[in-house]
């Protein structure tokens, strides 16, 4: 099934109501049950059958046509009996399956929508709404709204004729009122590689000869004018060679429409290119069909071997591309919105340095902090085929979906390739993602077919490959922060006794004594401010008694190892990242910040107090002592950009309150571009109430949640 789109015009009749009986006279008198009318189509009358220039209704199963009161603003909708229909389905009986007040009528097709001040109008729609104000048509079922006959192509309208208790059959004939075209698009070759789709197809004149969609042209005349009809294809058919694909358009008019004087334009948008076609104007009679012949298209390759003739072949909406040379992307190039096939031997490469498009999602409404990377982002398909390859240069690529053909090789030059949705491998055929690059997507298809990894994959869900370097499912144990358990009165995240405890807080650890042992828990679990589950609440105090220090509640990749002196305490941040190399990690925080209260662990008053969160991926892992600033990643300053052991990192640090939960997409920047870095490394995440904490500087007030974290490849 195709849908089409009508961007049609719309035509007003207004039919001036003679010796009309009174609306509230109508209500009073009686109505008509199981009223039934034989109709049938009398413009031109002297049509039997369809012909050349000649349009004759024919009904069909399902059909409806709507009695339109003279004096009101009733309606009735009346349907096809199918065991009425004539054999020659010119001839039907439509019923009515309600009570109809007796009264003057008219009877149309059933895209009119109707209005009555002090006089009757009726306007045709061509589709199944009746929103006088909407034209763009979207009709359910193509092979009833475009073929040759079919009710909802024309605009149909009776005389008025009475209604009474005394005949409950009436026979009566509906005029046309709109003209037919039909363009017979012949696709008599194709050496694109791949099927022709065919997206609209538009008339148009150098002047405004065709009558408005705008409801302003009456029987009598008058009214504004367009220059062009359009029908286009949402669903887009595929064109078969060498037979006429037929589609057929209505151009609304009340008697003539007078086209005689002027050269009309036909332009066929199909997905290999736009073609234009010049013919004669003429005039064309309500109630006829004129076939504008001639339509014949050869589909040749669209040759891509520059920036340039890429940009043109963009804008222009076609596909298949057929690189005819390696082809470089820049900042300046015109990235498609549309799907698109690439198809050649050869190399398209997207370089997006320069780009810094933002990410967004429908109704993501959080905060987004981006890499230093470039940055390009296509929402939708591309489609790799003949051997075609894809190579990303100097930043994030983000794809909706990819499709790769046999041959094709995915690469990197300083770039990382992020899918959204779906990476596909055709059936038969075997594709490659080279050693310079890490790709991800979210369902991996390769049925069939054969991928080879050099590089890295991540992926979701979907097929099983059997292949170190591809991995599965790489989100971090507890992450969502929904299981705690308590040990020697410190509140922990994950299991008891569990291998797959991985996050740390100054609370203590099963095997160390941290704050609880003073009777303070800053990091807690949180069941009432939520997303989803539990959250982690991260609180800001003062402890007393012993401690006599400033503490900001945290979470961190590693684990509490032991106290520091009378005070302080060892840590170690950062976990095996076990191959993982993340895009971004991403989740919800909430936070209510206080004003500093604290500074150097001396009751002083600040500013408004930051929250702070990162990731980063290191060479080693940090032994963090709480008394010596300096031993934390990036120093005493917290500088991870220029810590020689983190080869990438994100941050996100705000004093701004939050209402509630916001999302964040934190991006990971990759030093030097090296998306892939060698040797052992380790993955660290920390989360603060107070970003001054490791200099005892913070709010006693401040207060952050955390939530529903997950890594992005």
């Amino acid at each position: 099934m195709k849908t089409t789109k009508y961007l049609l015009s719309a035509l007003c009749l207004a039919a001036l109501a003679a010796g009309c009986t009174k609306d509230n006279a109508m209500r009073t008198s009686s109505s008509v049950e199981g009223l039934r009318i034989s109709v049938t189509a009398a413009t031109p009358s002297t049509r039997t059958a369809l012909h050349e220039d000649g349009l004759t209704v024919l009904w069909e199963e399902g059909d409806q046509l709507l009695l339109i009161s003279n004096t009101s603003e009733n309606t009735y909708p009346l349907t096809l009996d199918k065991a009425s229909l004539s054999e020659d389905s010119r001839q039907a009986d439509f019923v009515a399956s309600q009570a109809i007040p007796e009264g003057e009528y008219y009877l149309a097709s059933s895209n009119a929508s109707t209005s009555f001040t002090s006089s009757r109008t009726i306007m045709f729609n061509y589709g199944d709404k009746v929103d006088m104000g909407d034209f763009e048509i979207t009709a359910t079922d193509a092979t009833k709204n475009t073929h040759e006959g079919g009710l909802k192509t024309m605009a149909l309208l009776s005389d008025k004729f009475t209604v009474s208790a005394d005949d409950t059959e009436i026979s009566t004939s509906l005029k046309h009122y709109s003209t037919l075209l039909e363009f017979p698009i012949l696709l008599t070759s194709n050496t694109t590689g791949a099927d022709v789709t065919l997206n609209s197809v538009t008339i148009s004149s150098s002047d405004n000869v065709f009558n408005s969609k705008l409801a302003v042209v009456s029987l009598y005349g008058g009214g504004s004018k367009i220059q062009d009809l359009s029908v286009i294809f949402s669903d887009a058919p595929v064109l078969p060679v060498g037979e006429p694909y037929k589609v057929y358009m209505a151009a609304l008019t009340s008697g003539t429409l007078d086209l005689g004087s002027n050269e009309l334009t036909i332009t066929v948008s199909t997905s290999a290119g736009d073609y234009t076609f010049t013919k004669p104007g003429k005039a064309l009679e309500a109630g006829y069909r004129y076939t504008l012949g001639d339509l014949n298209i050869a589909a040749r390759p669209n040759l891509i071997t520059n920036e340039a003739e890429w940009n043109q072949a963009i804008a222009e909406g076609k596909t298949p591309l057929t690189l005819g040379a390696d082809v470089e992307l820049t900042a300046s190039a015109t990235l498609p919105t549309y799907d698109v096939t690439v198809t050649g031997d050869y190399t398209l490469t997207i370089n997006v340095e320069g780009r810094t498009a933002p990410l967004s999602w429908n109704g993501w409404n959080g905060k987004f902090v981006a890499s230093d990377h470039g940055r390009a982002k296509i929402d939708s398909k591309l489609t790799l085929t003949g051997g075609a390859n894809l190579a990303v240069k100097n930043g994030y690529l983000y794809l909706t979906e990819l499709e790769v053909g046999d041959g094709s090789e995915l690469s990197g030059v300083g770039g990382r390739l992020v899918i959204s949705y779906a990476l596909t491998v055709a059936s038969g055929a075997s594709a490659t993602i080279a050693s310079s690059l890490v790709a991800s997507c979210y369902i991996l298809n390769e049925d069939g077919a054969t991928l080879t990894v050099d590089g890295k994959l991540f992926y979701d869900a979907g097929n099983s490959p059997s292949s170190p370097n591809i991995m599965y499912d790489s989100q971090l144990p507890y992450s969502n922060f929904d299981n705690w358990y308590t040990k020697n009165g410190a509140d922990l995240i994950g299991e008891s006794g569990s291998e797959y405890n991985v996050w740390g807080t100054g609370n203590g650890s099963e095997s160390a004594f941290g704050t609880a042992i003073l009777g303070y828990n800053p990091t807690t679990p949180e069941t009432t401010t939520v997303v989803a589950g539990k959250a982690c609440k991260m609180f800001s105090t003062y402890i007393g008694g012993l401690g006599n220090k400033f503490a900001a509640g945290n979470v961190y990749l590693g684990k509490l190892t032991g106290i520091s002196g009378f005070t302080g305490a060892k840590m170690t941040f950062g976990i095996p990242s076990e191959g993982r190399l993340p895009v971004a990690v991403t989740g919800y925080y909430n936070y209510q910040p206080g004003t500093i209260d604290y500074i150097n662990n001396e009751k002083k008053t600040g500013g408004t107090d930051s929250m702070d969160l990162y990731i980063a991926l290191a060479t080693k892992q940090y032994s963090v002592d709480t008394n010596d600033d300096t031993s934390y990643p990036g120093g005493s300053a917290s500088d991870l950009a220029n810590d020689p052991n983190i080869v990438a990192y994100g941050r996100l640090t705000s004093s701004e309150t939050t209402d509630g939960y916001s999302p964040f997409y934190i991006e990971l920047t990759y030093k030097d571009s090296n998306f892939i870095p060698s040797g052992d490394l380790y993955l660290l995440i920390t989360a603060t109430s107070s970003k001054g904490g490791a200099q005892f500087t913070g709010s006693t007030s401040s207060v952050l949640y955390l939530d529903e974290l997950n890594l992005e490849f």
